[in-house]
């Protein structure tokens, strides 16, 4: 017969299951507040919505490869200025061409109205 290492067997239980599940738990990388995978990732996802919220494009990119930059969308009586991810970290501005993404991303067009005032700012060193 095994000999429990305590004399209560719900409690022994109970610290054998919290054992595996914390186990688990770190060495699955689920409870990193980052994405802990993209490390041991092969293939990375860049997917460009429209600013109604369609997908435009979604490309598969080999990791350390780069990946053309989709064509700048058109929106009425709006400008074009390049896509901003969407935590608002990055920016691809138009005209690059190619991008190399090291992990999932996002993008979301940015748009200028053709009408929006524009200001010229000076910044002097004194």
């Amino acid at each position: 017969m095994l000999k429990l290492p305590s004399n209560n067997p719900i409690l022994f239980l109970i610290k054998v299951v919290f054992t595996a599940f914390v186990s688990f738990f770190f060495l699955s990388g689920c409870g990193s507040s980052g994405d802990l995978g993209n490390d041991y990732k092969n293939v990375y996802t860049a997917t460009f919505f429209s600013d109604d919220g369609t997908v435009l494009h979604k490309l598969e990119v080999p990791k350390g490869q780069s990946f053309e930059v989709p064509l700048s969308p058109i929106k009425q009586d709006h400008t074009f200025m390049g896509w901003m991810e969407d935590n608002g970290t990055q920016m691809i501005v138009d005209g690059v061409s190619s991008y190399t993404p090291t992990y999932d991303i996002t993008f979301n067009p940015l748009f200028v109205p053709n009408n929006a005032p524009m200001y010229m700012v000076i910044f002097l060193n004194y």
